[in-house]
């Protein structure tokens, strides 16, 4: 993977104010994401709310409820088996 973007959105990240239409640039070679808005733009908008418990069976999603809903973010090592634990005891 060139980059690697965490679940903030669910935490209403920045992530969460796109839209159908925001045009992205992705860098893999820097390993950068940027939307093409301005700062001004993107900090008016509201994120997008998330309800994590639509769309949690079919297609096996319900096999990795547990991990979606217990992940913690890449900065914390991505860890869903133990998510109070420090990244390196992941």
């Amino acid at each position: 993977a060139a980059i690697h973007a965490v679940p903030e959105a669910a935490d209403g990240g920045p992530l969460a104010k796109l839209r159908d239409g925001d045009i992205i640039a992705i860098d893999g070679v820097t390993g950068t994401l940027n939307v093409q808005l301005t700062d001004a733009d993107l900090h008016q908008r509201s994120a997008a709310k998330i309800d994590l418990s639509q769309n949690q069976f079919g297609v096996g999603r319900e096999l990795f409820g547990l991990m979606r809903a217990n992940v913690g973010s890449a900065e914390q090592g991505a860890c869903a088996l133990f998510p109070a634990a420090a990244a390196h005891e992941c």
